[in-house]
C-alpha cells in the first residue's frame, strides 16, 4: 500500500503558473517514489522536503526516463531535502528513493 506524502505544487489556474509540479508516494518505510514535472519558468531547481528520510542515507534512481543524463539531484541528509535540477521546459521525471542503510 502506498501513501501520498509529498506535494510541492499543483496548478493555481488553467495557465499553470506553478513552475514545477511534484507528487510523492511513500511505498513503505524504506522506499518512496517522486513524480515531477517542470512546466516553464527560469528556476530549474526544485527542492523537496522528504521528512521521513531525514538523517538517513539514500540511494536515488531515475526510473523515468530510464536513460537520463540531464536531470541531476542531490540529497541533503541533515536537512532532509532533495534538490532536483530539471534543465528543460516541459519535462517529467520519476525518481525512486530508497533508504540505503537497510540494504
Amino acid at each position: 500500500m502506498a501513501f501520498a506524502n509529498i506535494s510541492v505544487g499543483l496548478p493555481k489556474n488553467k495557465k499553470l503558473e506553478t513552475v514545477t509540479l511534484c507528487f510523492g508516494l511513500k511505498c513503505n518505510d524504506n522506499k518512496s517514489l517522486i513524480a515531477m514535472w517542470r512546466t516553464h519558468g527560469e528556476n530549474e531547481v526544485c527542492t523537496l522536503p522528504i521528512k521521513h528520510f531525514k538523517g538517513k542515507e539514500l540511494s536515488i534512481k531515475c526510473s523515468y526516463p530510464s536513460k537520463d543524463d540531464k536531470c541531476k539531484y542531490e540529497w541533503n541528509k541533515n536537512k532532509g531535502t532533495l534538490s532536483v535540477i530539471l534543465p528543460e521546459f516541459y519535462t517529467a521525471r520519476i525518481l525512486e528513493l530508497e533508504n540505503s542503510e537497510n540494504n
